[in-house]
């Protein structure tokens, strides 16, 4: 649900306001076969079903209003407020069956249930100052925010009795986020450009809930609902060069971060668990390059290469009466990813997409290299009032997230990957 209520005081003065709202409800039937099997065989491959109904319900609203005044040719004021109320409710049953590969004596573990409740209020107020001095742009702003979250999770009995709940977890924050962009005309194909953020990311629910996961055979997973968010310092140096059909873009930035986010993995009692942290403090600096081509008229490139030079601190932490470390890493890495468009005849267009990531450095750890394939074609028919697309992710089945991680007590080979899939989709006036 949308509302909208803008109002021009002039073709230079307006103001806008709107109002929405969303309901989001999803049933999920997840189902999850393991199996463990020890490479010496001593004791035969153990089988497990796992059949877990999840419901989700969740609402959100957004109240935004936008002021914009055009004072004068070189002078505009921009202010607004955007406030955002969300709430979830996602209740998780629990149904095992430890003795079969297929669940048919499937019975409910009561040890596996969970209901999340998690609420985030956000206020927002900012103003910014767009003015120009000849060949010098300036955009100067200040955003403050409030923001509270609350987070409640119980158990089965929790669940069936309110007297055994524990009290929520609220906390509340503000912060100011300033920023600043000079832009200065070279001539008329060439910018420079110098610019400085402050940025914040918010842990989400899933993050949040302290529910224990058994999904995974080989790791018991759960959230920290005394996550805070992360919050990065961002100065970049950019150089834009265009030309008639190219277009060149060079940036090299630095990039501090405090209350890093990551998840952190540890053994207890010979069981290897996973939750999330705020670990430690990141730096980041390098340099990156797009680079924009138009070819024979029927094909587009575009070209990112990102090299830079990453930092993770080393961090300490208190555990399930345990100490929990990882100790400083940094290495330099790189992504690559290309985009084709091709226009064919008959209203026919083709898209390629290839992307490559180097080694990485995470918490306790690294991330191995990868690469993928993505092609996609469209056709439209109906003097272009139909239109069917056909994409198909991952080509050659190689985007895996494949990560080492380990400590004084565990060595640990994870790998995650999704089969290539096949979408269909037919849009018209329908």
């Amino acid at each position: 649900v949308l509302v909208a209520a803008p109002h021009h005081f002039s073709d230079k003065h307006k103001l806008d306001i709107n109002l929405s709202m969303d309901r989001w409800k999803n049933d999920q039937d997840n189902y999850y076969q393991d199996s463990t099997t020890w490479t010496d065989a001593s004791r035969p491959t153990q089988y497990s079903y796992q059949y877990r109904p999840m419901y989700t319900n969740n609402r959100s609203w957004e109240a935004k209003v936008d002021y914009e005044n055009q004072i004068t040719d070189n002078l505009k004021v921009e202010a607004g407020y955007d406030g955002k109320f969300s709430h979830e409710n996602s209740p998780q049953e629990s149904w095992a069956d430890e003795n079969s590969w297929n669940g048919t004596n499937m019975t409910e573990d009561r040890t596996y249930f969970n209901r999340f409740i998690y609420d985030m209020d956000v206020h927002a107020a900012y103003a910014t100052v767009n003015t120009k001095f000849g060949p010098l742009g300036v955009m100067a702003g200040l955003r403050g925010e409030y923001w509270r979250v609350h987070t409640e999770s119980y158990d089965y009995e929790q669940e069936h009795n309110p007297e055994l709940r524990d009290a929520p977890f609220r906390k509340s924050y503000f912060e100011l986020f300033p920023s600043l962009f000079l832009n200065y005309e070279i001539n008329k194909t060439t910018q420079l450009q110098l610019n400085y953020t402050r940025r914040l990311r918010r842990p989400w629910g899933g993050q949040l809930n302290s529910f224990r996961n058994t999904r995974d055979a080989s790791m018991v997973s759960f959230g920290n609902p005394e996550l805070t968010p992360e919050f990065t310092n961002s100065f970049s140096l950019n150089m834009l060069k265009s030309w008639q059909d190219h277009t060149l873009s060079i940036s090299a930035y630095y990039r501090p971060t405090t209350d890093v986010i990551q998840r952190v993995t540890y053994n207890h009692n010979d069981t290897i668990y996973s939750t999330n942290e705020n670990v430690a403090k990141s730096q980041s600096a390098g340099v990156e390059l797009i680079l924009k081509d138009k070819l024979f008229r029927i094909l587009d490139l575009t070209t990112t290469v990102n090299a830079y030079y990453y930092k993770l601190d080393g961090f300490s932490y208190t555990i399930d009466d345990q100490i929990v470390t990882g100790a400083s890493d940094e290495n330099f890495s790189w992504d690559a990813r290309i985009l084709a468009s091709l226009i064919l005849p008959y209203d026919i267009s083709f898209q390629a997409t290839g992307r490559y990531n180097s080694r990485r450095v995470i918490t306790q750890g690294y991330r191995k290299p990868s690469a993928s394939l993505d092609l996609g074609i469209r056709k439209t028919f109906l003097n272009k009032t139909l239109a069917l697309s056909i994409n198909w992710r991952d080509v050659l089945g190689t985007r895996k997230w494949e990560n080492h991680t380990e400590s004084d007590s565990f060595v640990r080979d994870q790998e995650n990957w999704r089969d290539p899939r096949v979408n269909f989709t037919l849009t018209g006036p329908f």
